[in-house]
Order: structure tokens, then C-alpha cells, then sequence
């Protein structure tokens, strides 16, 4: 979600948490949401480490 397509652009990492919480236990296993959100600090590193905007420049 947070990477730009072609197809769609990216979102804000925000943005993106607020997606998939609201999706706890509909579209989501509760207990992976409570996992991801756990550590969902560790996944903005990870992005903004190999954010394909920075690798381009």
C-alpha cells in the first residue's frame, strides 16, 4: 500500500496502519493485526530504508 504502482500511488504509512486496523477481524485475523501493530515501528524502518524514491536518486 505504501509503495507507488503503476497502477495506484502510494499512500502515507499512516494511512496505511489505519487501513489494516480497521480491518481487524473483518478482512484480518485480530490476533495478526495485534502482531503487526506490535511492531508495525520495525515496517516504516524497513520502508523508509528501501524507499524505491530514494534508491532512484
Amino acid at each position: 500500500m505504501i509503495s507507488e504502482r503503476v497502477y495506484k500511488g502510494a499512500i502515507d504509512h499512516n494511512v496505511a496502519i489505519e487501513i489494516i486496523i480497521s480491518g481487524r477481524g473483518t478482512h484480518f485475523d485480530p490476533d495478526m493485526i495485534d502482531a503487526f501493530i506490535s511492531i508495525s515501528d520495525q515496517f516504516q524502518r524497513v520502508a523508509e530504508q528501501y524507499n524505491d524514491r530514494q534508491q532512484n536518486t
